[in-house]
């Protein structure tokens, strides 16, 4: 069934807001502007609405300095507001980026995950799908991005073709539906690209890193390597927000891919050590590539596919190209390695027994006090203590003598078995005319 079948009975195609908000660096602000600026040429061209930007406050930051140790940094609050025009009875739901025979990277439209738990498995059906094929004009021609979308009536995901212009509309311009499906795409993209551009400007790294990320990859073993002698070296630190939105600068994977595509020019103390303890060699870091690698391409292929970051993961290794975009999934591959293999020492079991019979001494015993508990009383303060021996079994003595007995202190000691009762579903030996040995 042809597009314009399903929809003869709306009317005008919709349109959504978009509204997206952003802290940018100052000197970053202009790449901002010109990437709205070429989009809003675009969008012209295909009869779309355009993107407005604009400044809403001002904050600084203080951020590390290589020479005096910390500076006040300005950065803008923003927000791109627009109209993205689609299909009436049409939502998008993400970009397929193809890999080749790796297969497939899903980027999902930030949000739609969390209104939609199910989204994830549901868009699995095209981790691998032909970049040749278009769900409208069924036309084979090779295309480096599809996309998918859903008929908010059936919940029917479609995959389209960016340059599908073959009787797709039926009397609607085919151009301005497609640039609808990529208006959106973009604007999502548009925020990631320009925090990378401010990423790279603190890390020193060559200016323009968004062009350099599609110019530059490294195949993954070497990612891997130099992850190993970064965690050898300083221990794998996780990426976490500030208050302010910022990320620590030391995370394991904003040092990796400053030592793999930064720009290493006068480098301070910190970044020279990052190199250092990159080009460092220890065998133990190609065994523990070995392992993970082994490890990673050991895991079912179903198990792979029911997650989307884990597929996106497995087809980046695949394909053994990272850039600068891919290099936070295999990072994390240390993590999910660790999380998978941590060998956990198992609680020993703790006895649940009564000790001896009633009116029975009991012969010395090396304890442990546990707890101690004061109780007043007519004839004065009594300490309620509780021991427990070796073998975990529980003992509980009302100590009206002199002797005060110390948490967490050891004692060899004797007495009588005055009854048996339970503590918290724990077997326990009350005693009475106890004594240290």
């Amino acid at each position: 069934m042809k597009l314009f079948e399903v929809l003869q009975d709306t009317v005008e195609p919709t349109t959504p807001d978009i509204s997206n908000t952003a802290e940018i660096r100052a000197d970053v602000y202009p790449v901002l502007e010109e990437k709205i600026a070429k989009l809003n040429k675009k969008a012209a061209k295909n009869g779309v609405a355009p993107i407005t930007l604009t400044k809403e406050d001002e904050v600084y930051k203080e951020e590390d300095h290589k020479v005096l140790g910390k500076q006040y940094v300005k950065y803008y609050q923003v927000k791109i507001e627009g109209t993205a025009p689609h299909i009436a009875g049409y939502k998008f739901l993400a970009t397929i980026e193809h890999k080749g025979e790796a297969g497939n990277v899903i980027r999902m439209a930030p949000g739609l995950s969390e209104k939609d738990p199910t989204l994830s498995t549901r868009v699995q059906k095209f981790h691998n799908a032909k970049p040749d094929y278009c769900d409208h004009c069924k036309m084979k021609r090779r295309r480096i991005d599809t996309y998918i979308v859903e008929e908010t009536k059936t919940g029917k995901l479609r995959q389209i073709g960016r340059n599908c212009l073959s009787d797709f509309l039926g009397g609607l311009d085919p151009k301005q539906v497609l640039a609808s499906f990529a208006m959106l795409d973009h604007v999502y993209r548009i925020i990631d690209e320009v925090k990378a551009e401010d990423e790279t400007k603190k890390t020193g790294a060559k200016q323009g890193a968004h062009d350099f990320r599609s110019e530059y990859s490294m195949d993954v073993a070497t990612v891997l390597k130099v992850t190993a002698a970064i965690v050898r070296t300083f221990g794998y630190k996780k990426k976490i927000q500030d208050e302010y939105g910022g990320y620590n600068r030391n995370a394991t994977v904003s040092v990796v891919r400053y030592v793999l595509f930064g720009w290493h020019h006068q480098l301070n103390m910190e970044e020279s050590k990052w190199i250092e303890a990159a080009k460092s060699q220890d065998p133990s870091d190609d065994e523990n590539v070995q392992k993970i690698l082994a490890w990673f391409n050991a895991i079912p292929q179903q198990q792979k596919d029911a997650d989307n970051f884990m597929h996106s993961v497995d087809v980046i290794v695949r394909a053994n190209h990272v850039t600068f975009r891919d290099v936070g999934y295999v990072v994390a591959l240390f993590p999910m390695y660790q999380r998978a293999n941590v060998q956990t020492t198992p609680k020993p079991v703790k006895s649940n027994l009564h000790i001896g019979a009633v009116g029975q001494k009991i012969p010395p015993t090396d304890v442990t006090c546990i707890r101690t508990h004061m109780i007043s009383g007519p004839y004065g303060s009594t300490q309620i203590a509780t021991f427990e021996d070796p073998a975990g079994n529980l003992y509980q003595w009302f100590n009206n003598s002199s002797q005060q007995m110390e948490q967490g202190k050891t004692y060899k000691i004797i007495g009588t078995v005055k009854k048996h009762d339970d503590y918290k579903g724990r077997k326990q030996t009350t005693l009475t005319r106890v004594k240290t040995v």
